[in-house]
């Protein structure tokens, strides 16, 4: 089957009409003006690509100069009026609010794409989309919107000469075309023209479009709905060419078929379910598209005699309509159309809408932990004029009702979610119904949905990585009954419940106590410590029961302290009354000015129950520099410097009570008089009286956290796949290579059973590639690591039964053929990895894990499984999963490092929340903005505090590898990156690259060039780093502009010095003296050779003359003669 006959299966193709006419841009979206513009249909909601029936409408057209495009945008009843920026006019960046985003890729040139983007108010941005937003591209085009009773609408005018074009292309020619309804409020929702999933950066699956000005106007007007039981599909093609045209067409109407045959997934989730990484770049050839195409239709039937296949003459200046009704019941259909004139396509694709019943049913199991099934009901379609009451059963074959529940529903209600308990239910088939009965008890509707209970999956309650009470590099933890405590590096002194001394690295961090300072009637309430019992101690962990008391309160919990120095407090404050007033609770964490160097924090929170919009913090707030800062909640929060430091960790602001969210966070840098700097948490800045107790739950941890590896482990090769191919092999081999990365393929699509995240294999065919792929890796003297993370695979059965344990709530699909994952304290996800890491590392002698994304942590909304908390006004809020995670990371840390294998390597693509990422030995910060930006100095806010407190690593203990995005084709490359990563002595690891020779040039990637040279020294435990932020002299320079670090031998004969120039001019004829009794190199006389260039280098007494260029460094060797 030729491509255009199964592209727009994949990818909605529509022609755009010439107008006659422009319309006028002000906003207004008259039918009348836009009468002969094509109307594209329903758009695709990014959860599974089926309309939501929320109403959008979008027109297109174009003449001799611009292309133009209108739309209209219905909202949901409850928040009608869109959310918008405070300013107006251009940004040169999004703004957190709700938007219309136009793409354009002409020419299908998907690595050279416009973005333009335009808010209900009128403000509005634009930049080239190369895989990132270059916002420093702008161009003129016209744009206005207006509110309306329903939502808002807009219209827009874009110049061909924005693309770089006098006029419109030929009509031959396709473009890359998406445009997205990109809603942040009352949540997060993106519904495009074009399915791309969670995938914003697939622009292959961008919609195809073309400009002719032969072709009608079509208009898909109608695919839903029409009530009383019947479904309405109507094109109508509106002709202003100057000349007759004729079309053929072809509209089909298809049904998802009943039950088990139809699948746990909608059409276009099935194609994406389909898809792994590596074959996303192939994924418009027609035998991959295809195959993919075959399998996803084939869940659906067509429905008898919703058909439509005639010609249509349409007369110049004339309209025509095309379509059909035919009866419906409840369920999910699908409408693919085809409409050609002289055999090219003028509209095409496959559009998806459901039809719901009158109490419309979502089942959601929690068969493990929990042991209830959510049942979440749509009330929309039900007539009653009172409250309600709702009954709902399990039943099994016979009716016999074996679990129930009631509750009450609303008059007012459009939806009622309910509990009802499956202890004791047997793996099985069961009916759940639910009843609405008035208030006389008559019926007034019903509904029933069939549901399985599986067996219990082998993997709920493993102990793999547990077995490991204190893995390496920490030590046993040691306390005493007076609140002594001390473990690998770090003392703390507890005795008065908050650390009232913490010594770490050999340095003394609190010049002063941790407080907690609770005012009440403009009192600070004086606090006695009544209890500190040490209940329980072992090697990994210590816990006290606790207890500290005024005359008005107490404060009273457990204090939890496990062998990596995290302390975490979870208590309760209480009261001798029936209420307490509050006017202010504060945590204070004072840190010694001495080493209050950087301030470090994960990303901010954005609670949809307090913050409308992305929230922004109220001062400063950058990571980086310690400045005045006032913040909105974040995760985790650090004050240090490589020496020592403290961080402050919390999931979520539970029970706080803030006038200004984004200022409970706050930032007090040291004073020239000699006071500390500080962390303040205001749990609670303004009065408050509280009626039940109020939780306090927070960590506190000394930095570093652990021990560098004692090994340098940054000779990783990458390639999609899993292979056993001896000529690669023993190429790397030569190259210096130590670990291989098995990478995407094995996540497994419906094509390929390469595991699942993180299950076996399932073919035994591909069992046995797996297992000799290792094999001769391992022959090589290579580790293997696999690549787990971003989300559970979507064909996994264990995904598919027990999906709202192990994902993220509401489930979210993550692209790629996956579904966020989420570690829970009552779910089932950290079970499931870790039970599957133990199986591959066991039967497949698999050595370690490339984490990708897993501690990054994004928040959870579940109550059921513990990532959620109930606030005073009965609101649900999201929690971020650490603690869960932490298990999650320890367990699988353990698995590879000391229980199925000893000296595994774990890999970690995170966050900055250093109590997770210190349970790997490398971290990778990902593709952020520091490397997509256009320079250097952009990247890092001009200095490299924040690459320090958020990427580098050394503070914590843990090794940075730096990003390479050649591949993506972005300003910032691996020869750019070097620049800043080498002065730390990091460098990536490579992707299917070997190079056979290097250089410092832009286009060059000689990663494989510093496997040898750092091999050399070697770089482990031994090796001395002077780096260029401790101010040594190890480098006298010319240019004070350029930085050093030096890297000297365990045998101090041998150095590594790298010299940097992070600026966009280049230096030229530096004169550079090496200092090598700073460096700490032993020896009389020294050679010097450039370590990438390969050649020796004129120096006269350790003094000679260098150019850099700009954005790069030189690497220098020296060895004692």
């Amino acid at each position: 089957m030729s491509a255009d006959q199964i592209d727009w299966q994949r990818f909605p193709h529509q022609a755009w009409p010439k107008m006659q006419s422009p319309p006028q841009i002000d906003g207004v979206v008259d039918q009348a003006e836009w009468l002969t513009a094509s109307q594209l249909g329903p758009m695709k909601v990014s959860q599974d690509g089926v309309d939501d029936g929320i109403g959008r409408e979008v027109f297109v057209a174009y003449d001799q100069d611009n292309l133009y495009i209108a739309f209209r945008f219905n909202r949901p009843a409850t928040a009608l009026k869109p959310f918008s920026p405070s300013a107006t006019g251009r940004f040169d960046h999004t703004i957190d609010a709700d938007m219309v985003e136009i793409m354009f890729s002409p020419d299908l040139d998907f690595d050279h794409s416009y973005a333009f983007w335009l808010y209900p108010n009128g403000a509005y941005g634009e930049a080239l989309a190369q895989r990132g937003k270059v916002s420093s591209w702008n161009c003129d085009w016209q744009q206005k919107t207006r509110l309306t009773k329903s939502g808002w609408e807009g219209e827009l005018a874009i110049l061909f000469k924005a693309f770089g074009l006098d006029g419109p292309p030929s009509s031959e020619k396709l473009w890359g075309f998406d445009i997205v309804d990109n809603r942040k409020t009352p949540f997060k929702l993106l519904a495009h023209w074009s399915y791309r999933g969670q995938l914003w950066h697939g622009y292959e699956n961008f919609g195809r479009i073309r400009f002719d000005p032969r072709v009608p106007a079509v208009r898909l007007t109608q695919a839903s709905e029409l009530g009383n039981g019947q479904l309405g599909v109507e094109f109508v093609l509106a002709n202003a060419t100057g000349s007759d045209v004729h079309v053929s067409t072809d509209i089909q109407l298809f049904k998802r078929k009943d039950g088990l045959q139809g699948g746990p997934k909608s059409y276009y989730t099935n194609l994406e379910s389909g898809m792994s990484h590596d074959s996303q770049a192939e994924f418009t050839k027609d035998v991959n598209l295809e195959d993919q195409v075959k399998f996803a239709r084939g869940f659906y039937e067509p429905v008898p005699d919703a058909i439509a296949k005639p010609s249509a003459h349409v007369q110049q200046n004339m309209r025509h309509s095309l379509g059909f009704r035919a009866p419906g019941k409840t369920g999910e259909y699908m409408v693919a159309y085809r409409i050609l004139q002289d055999q090219q396509t003028v509209s095409s694709g496959i559009t998806l809408f459901r039809v719901q019943p009158p109490l419309a049913l979502k089942l959601e199991p929690y068969w493990l932990k929990s042991q209830v099934i959510r049942v979440i009901a749509d009330l929309d379609k039900v007539d009653r004029q009172t409250d309600a009451l709702a009954k709902l059963t399990i039943e099994n074959e016979n009716g016999d009702i074996l679990s129930q529940s009631e509750a009450t529903v609303k008059a007012d209600a459009l939806v009622q979610s309910m509990l009802v308990s499956t202890k004791g239910l047997k793996p099985d088939y069961y009916r759940v119904r639910m009843k609405l009965l008035d208030q006389a008890g008559q019926l007034i509707v019903q509904n029933t949905q069939p549901i399985h209970k599986p067996q219990t999956p082998v993997w709920l309650g493993n102990d793999f990585g547990n077995r490991t009470v204190v893995p390496k590099p920490w030590t046993p933890i040691k306390a005493d009954s007076r609140g002594h405590v001390s473990m690998w590096g770090r003392s703390y002194d507890l005795s008065s419940v908050w650390p009232s001394t913490v010594t770490t690295n050999g340095k003394s961090v609190l010049p002063e106590p941790v407080r907690l300072l609770v005012t009440s009637d403009q009192k600070l309430l004086d606090w006695q410590v009544k209890q500190l019992d040490l209940q329980s101690t072992n090697p990994g962990r210590a816990v006290y029961q606790v207890q500290l008391h005024n005359s008005h309160a107490d404060i009273a919990g457990t204090m939890t302290i496990d062998f990596d120095g995290m302390v975490w407090y979870d208590l309760k404050l209480t009261f001798s009354d029936s209420s307490l007033d509050l006017d202010s609770v504060v945590l204070d964490i004072p840190v010694a000015a001495e080493y209050a160097q950087l301030f470090g924090r994960h990303k901010f929170h954005r609670d949809p129950v307090i913050h409308p919009r992305q929230p922004v913090a109220d001062r400063n707030g950058h990571a980086g520099r310690v400045l005045d800062s006032l913040m909105p909640f974040t995760p985790y929060l650090w004050l240090g410097d490589e020496n020592a430091g403290m961080g402050w960790t919390a999931e979520a602001p539970i029970d706080w009570h803030n006038e200004n969210p984004n200022a409970c966070l706050q930032i007090v840098p040291a004073s020239s008089g000699g006071q500390p700097a500080r962390m303040r948490i205001h749990m609670v800045d303004s009065k408050l009286t509280i009626e039940k107790p109020m939780r306090l739950a927070f960590g506190l941890q000394a930095t570093p956290i652990r021990a560098m590896p004692e090994h340098q482990t940054l000779n990783i090769f990458q390639k999609n796949g899993v292979y056993a191919d001896e000529k690669i092999f023993t190429q790397l081999q030569k190259a210096g290579c130590k670990t291989i990365v098995f990478y995407y393929s094995w996540r497994g699509n419906s094509k390929t059973e390469m595991g699942g995240t993180p299950e076996r294999p399932v073919d035994p065919a591909q069992q046995k590639q797996l297992k000799e792929a290792v094999e001769m890796a391992h022959k090589h003297g290579f580790k293997v690591i696999m690549f787990t993370g971003w989300g559970v695979n979507a064909t996994s059965p264990n995904w598919q039964q027990f999906s709202y344990e192990l994902g993220k709530y509401p489930i979210q699909n993550k692209g790629w053929g996956t579904f966020a994952q989420a570690s829970a304290p009552n779910g089932a996800y950290v079970d499931f990895m870790a039970y599957g890491h133990a199986d591959l590392a066991r039967e497949y002698k698999v050595d370690g894990v490339l984490w990708d994304s897993t501690s990054n942590l994004a928040p959870d909304c579940n109550l059921l499984t513990g990532n959620a908390w109930v606030d005073r006004e009965g609101h649900v809020r999201q929690k971020y999963p650490v603690l869960a995670t932490r298990d999650l990371y320890r367990r699988i840390y353990n698995i590879y490092k000391s229980e199925e294998r000893t000296d595994g390597i774990i890999y970690n693509h995170g966050g900055s929340l250093w109590p997770i990422n210190v349970y790997a030995d490398l971290l990778n910060r990902g593709e952020g903005r520091p490397m997509v930006a256009p320079t250097i100095l952009d990247g890092w806010h001009g200095s490299l505090h924040e690459f320090r407190s958020e990427y580098s690593g050394i503070p914590f203990g843990v090794q940075f590898t730096g990003e390479n995005n050649d591949f993506a084709r972005l300003p910032m490359r691996v020869s750019t990156h070097l620049s800043v990563f080498l002065l730390q002595g990091g460098y990536p690891k490579e992707y299917s690259h070997y190079a056979t020779h290097w250089s410092y040039q832009y286009k060059d990637r000689p990663i494989m060039a510093l496997w040898q040279i750092f091999d050399d020294l070697p770089y482990d435990q031994h090796v001395k780093a002077t780096y260029y932020f401790q101010n040594q002299p190890i480098v006298d320079l010319s240019n004070d502009q350029l930085l050093a670090s030096s890297f000297v031998s365990g045998d101090r004969k041998r150095a590594i010095v790298v010299i940097s120039n992070l600026h966009t001019d280049p230096a030229d004829n530096v004169t550079a003296k090496l200092n090598f009794d700073v460096m700490g190199l032993k020896g009389n006389a020294f050679q010097i050779h450039d370590a990438m260039l390969r050649k020796p280098l004129d120096a006269q007494q350790g003094t000679l003359q260098l150019d850099i260029q700009a954005q790069r460094y030189r690497i220098l060797k020296v060895q004692a003669k």
